[in-house]
């Protein structure tokens, strides 16, 4: 074990076997809790957060093409709900729709985000299949997005008509698996939606159950006990600030979540763009300066 934990991928191979032991062995009622959600929904969320700043560390197989049904489903919903909590709350998309219209502009490049590059990597060549999911369930996912937006009168619950249900399906019908699985059946037939807005908002009540530490200039550590609504802890936690003439500003925030360790550092957008808190890595090279702040705007 010592030989293991002295180099970097050994470390890092360690921890993602074992940081999730406990949670792994617990009950319904303790993982749910913990979560928010359930294992279904929640399977890949520990290994995404961990694997943004490790790109050279290889995700799990979920190849679609040869599972039997029941795993084929499985994984379809592990695999986008793992994509929309990465864009929603890791990019600080409250317009995920928008966010990957524009990202969609430059056909997916990587170098913008290091979430972009794990999303990309996690759902393929049917990326621009979520912008449809997002547009029939545009209801929830605005109302979601509202509850953490610090202008939620911003929120756009109308940008696109919703599409036709009867095209989408016979159009899905001929998709590969995760495209496939994803629209067909219905507006919402992995119940993404209403599981993403358990694991965020929940009951939508604040909760005091956290720690909140100032370490060296504005920057802060959030400790939390449960990924389940952290979010909305973030965002009420206290680490902001209004100026004398009224402007808002994020404070940046390493979110650590008991068990499940640093899931990175959010730092608000600046100016007209403060409303949200985005995942930020100092170490990620990007394509061009700013690329993190830019690809963030994409989505607000």
């Amino acid at each position: 074990m010592r030989e293991q934990l002295n180099s970097e991928y050994g470390r890092h191979t360690w921890v993602f076997k074992n940081s999730m032991v406990e949670l792994q062995n617990a009950d319904f009622d303790a993982y749910k809790n913990f979560w928010g959600d359930e294992f279904r929904w929640t399977a890949l969320l520990p290994f995404a957060w961990k694997l943004i700043d490790n790109h050279w560390l290889e995700f799990p197989d979920l190849t679609l093409y040869d599972s039997d049904k029941e795993t084929a489903f499985n994984s379809a919903i592990s695999i986008w709900s793992a994509a929309i909590h990465l864009l929603g709350l890791g990019m600080g998309w409250s317009d995920i729709e928008k966010g990957l219209t524009e990202w969609e502009t430059i056909d997916f490049a990587t170098g913008y985000h290091p979430v972009l590059d794990l999303v990309k990597k996690l759902c393929g060549d049917e990326l621009d299949l979520l912008e449809f999911h997002i547009r029939q369930n545009r209801g929830i996912y605005g109302w979601v997005f509202s509850q953490i937006d610090e202008a939620p009168e911003k929120v756009n619950f109308e940008r696109n008509p919703s599409s036709y249900p009867d095209e989408i399906q016979d159009w899905a019908a001929d998709m590969a698996p995760l495209g496939r699985l994803l629209l067909h059946g219905g507006s919402d037939p992995l119940h993404l939606s209403p599981h993403f807005r358990d694991s965020v908002i929940g009951d939508n009540k604040f909760s005091r159950d956290f720690k909140l530490d100032r370490l060296r200039g504005d920057r802060y550590v959030l400790r939390l006990p449960t990924y389940a609504k952290w979010p909305l802890q973030l965002k009420n936690c206290g680490a902001q600030e209004r100026n004398e003439i009224g402007e808002f500003s994020y404070e940046s925030v390493d979110v650590q979540i008991e068990n499940l360790g640093s899931i990175g550092l959010f730092v608000g957008g600046g100016g007209q763009f403060d409303r949200r808190r985005f995942r930020y890595s100092e170490t990620y090279k990007e394509i061009k300066p700013g690329s993190q702040y830019i690809s963030h705007y994409w989505g607000i």
